[in-house]
């Protein structure tokens, strides 16, 4: 304890003052990093005839295991590009497929992927071809209900 209060008198005060001001920056940095800063993560796209449900937050999955998280859903060329951030261990090759899946009876939904091909995936996406969404239960009970009402 000598020693510290030695050390710390030896400091000028502009000396404490730069200190303070470095390891509150630090913590302030470290509180406050982007989530969109993923370490260890890559990023890959999927082009899905319609969201499906699918959101912004939602599970990416292989094999049943979360590797991941929905990033960003946009409407381009009449067709969802779901963007998607998954561990860089998961090897998707050429011939991977997805499809949306319903997570829980509530309607919440997750990307499944399963991995396949060799290589790499192409441009890091999915084509339309390799991908399937859910049918939505309104989507069945639509035309029923307009078939009542007459």
């Amino acid at each position: 304890m000598t020693k510290i209060r030695g050390f710390l008198s030896s400091l000028s005060h502009r000396s404490i003052g730069a200190i303070t001001v470095a390891v509150v920056m630090a913590l302030v940095a470290v509180l406050f990093v982007p989530s969109g800063f993923a370490l260890g993560k890559a990023t890959y796209h999927a082009e899905l005839p319609e969201a499906g449900g699918l959101t912004t937050g939602d599970e990416v999955r292989v094999a049943g295991v979360s590797v991941g998280k929905v990033s960003h859903l946009k409407v381009t060329r009449a067709i969802v590009l779901a963007d998607f951030r998954i561990d860089k261990s998961v090897h998707l090759g050429s011939a991977t497929t997805a499809e949306v899946k319903v997570a829980t009876l509530l309607g919440n939904h997750f990307l499944s992927l399963t991995p396949a091909g060799t290589g790499t995936l192409p441009n890091h996406t999915i084509p339309l071809a390799n991908v399937t969404v859910p049918f939505e239960v309104q989507n069945i009970f639509q035309p029923g209900a307009t078939a009542l009402e007459h």
